[in-house]
C-alpha cells in the first residue's frame, strides 16, 4: 500500500453521526479483537480490556447511561466497544509479566526481578492509574487509526456515565471504564460524511505550520 493511499484513507475517516442497522461480520469482529491486542503499550504492561457489546438489551442500557446526544448512535450501531483500564496492582503485574516470560520462553525465575523493575518505573511516573488510563487512550488512538484505514465507521464516545457502564458490564474490581466507541455502518444520510462535499461535512483541521514545530539544522524538515 502506498503512502498516498494510507493518507487518502485517513482523510476519508470521519465521526459517524448516524448508523444503519447492518451488523458487523464475525470476521470484522475478530479483526477488531486483533487490532486491540496488537496496540503498543509502555513496558508491555497492557493495562486494559475491551468489552464488545452487540446485545440490544445491553446496548440500550448503555445508551441510557450516556449523554442524550449519543443515545441514538449507541442503539443503532452494530457494536459498542468499551475500553477499560486495569487496576495495576501486584496481582496484575504478576499476571502480565508471567504471561510475557512464558510467551518469550524465558525462565520464570526472572519474574520477581521483572516485577520490581516495573514497580520502580511506575513509581517514577506518578499515579499508576492515571498512567494506565493514558495507556488505554494510546490503544484507542491506534485502534481508531486502524479502523480508518479499513474504512470501518465509528464514533468516539466520552459522554458516558463510567460508573453506570461498570455496573452494567459487571466489571468488578479489576477493571473500569475509560471511554467507548460505537462501530457499524454509517447511514448514507449522515451529513457528517466528507463525501457529501458540503461546508458542514468538510474536515476542519489546523494548518500544519500552526501545530508542527521543527527543530532541525539549516531549516531542513
Amino acid at each position: 500500500m502506498s503512502k498516498q493511499a494510507v493518507l487518502a484513507m485517513l482523510y476519508s475517516r470521519y465521526t459517524a453521526k448516524a448508523y444503519t442497522d447492518k451488523k458487523i461480520s464475525q470476521e470484522d469482529v475478530q479483526l477488531m479483537e486483533q487490532i486491540f491486542q496488537m496496540a503498543p503499550s509502555s513496558m508491555n504492561v497492557q493495562p486494559w480490556r475491551l468489552c464488545l457489546v452487540s446485545d440490544p438489551t445491553i446496548k440500550n442500557q448503555l445508551a441510557e447511561a450516556s449523554w442524550l446526544s449519543n443515545r441514538e448512535k449507541i442503539q443503532a450501531c452494530s457494536h459498542m466497544l468499551v475500553f477499560c483500564a486495569a487496576v495495576v496492582d501486584d496481582a496484575f503485574l504478576n499476571k502480565t509479566i508471567e504471561d510475557t516470560l512464558i510467551k518469550k520462553q524465558v525462565s520464570l525465575d526472572m519474574k520477581e526481578g521483572q516485577i520490581e523493575r516495573r514497580k520502580e518505573s511506575l513509581a517514577l511516573l506518578g499515579d499508576t492509574q492515571t498512567w494506565a488510563e493514558k495507556q488505554v487512550y494510546l490503544n484507542f488512538g491506534f485502534f481508531m487509526a486502524a479502523l480508518g484505514m479499513l474504512q470501518m465507521d465509528s464514533t468516539a464516545l466520552e459522554g458516558i456515565d463510567k460508573k453506570q457502564y461498570d455496573a452494567i458490564l459487571q466489571q468488578g474490581d479489576a477493571y473500569y471504564t475509560v471511554l467507548a466507541l460505537a462501530v457499524g455502518e454509517a447511514s448514507p444520510e449522515d451529513r457528517n460524511n466528507p463525501a457529501w462535499g458540503t461546508p458542514k461535512s468538510a474536515k476542519a483541521r489546523f494548518n500544519i505550520d500552526s501545530i508542527v514545530q521543527h527543530y532541525s539544522k539549516d531549516g531542513e524538515r
